[in-house]
C-alpha cells in the first residue's frame, strides 16, 4: 500500500509536532561543532578500547611490551604504563634484556 499525500502530510505534522514538543531540548540547543566533538569523543573511545583489547590480545600470545611499544610508536614501559594490566609485574620496572611473560596460571616469569 503506498502513502497518500494526506498520509504524508500527517506523518509531517506528527513529526513537527515531536521536534516541538518532544525532541530533547539539549539538541536543539547544542552547538553541531560540539555534537560532533562528541561523536569524535566517543570514536576515540571505541578505538582506545580496540588497542588495549588488542594489546592484552598480543601480551598474552607472548608478544614482549618492547614489540608492543614499538608497533604502538611508544617506549615499552610507556606501553606497559598506559596499557599494562594491572598486575605486580606491570608497575615494578624491569631491568633492561629481561622480559616478563605470563605463564597459563597467570604467574609472573621473568626471562632471562
Amino acid at each position: 500500500m503506498g502513502w497518500t499525500s494526506e498520509d504524508i502530510e500527517e506523518r509531517a505534522d506528527e513529526l513537527a509536532d515531536w521536534f516541538e514538543n518532544e525532541f530533547p531540548e539539549r539538541a536543539r540547543e547544542v552547538p553541531v561543532a560540539e555534537l560532533l566533538l562528541e561523536r569524535a569523543a566517543r570514536a576515540r573511545a571505541q578505538c582506545e578500547q580496540a588497542v588495549a583489547d588488542a594489546v592484552r590480545s598480543a601480551l598474552d600470545a607472548g608478544v614482549p611490551w618492547s614489540r608492543v611499544g614499538a608497533i604502538l610508536g611508544i617506549d615499552a614501559l610507556d606501553a606497559r604504563r598506559t596499557y599494562g594490566l594491572g598486575t605486580a609485574e606491570d608497575s615494578v620496572g624491569v631491568p633492561a634484556g629481561l622480559e616478563v611473560s605470563r605463564d597459563d596460571n597467570s604467574g609472573v616469569a621473568i626471562d632471562l
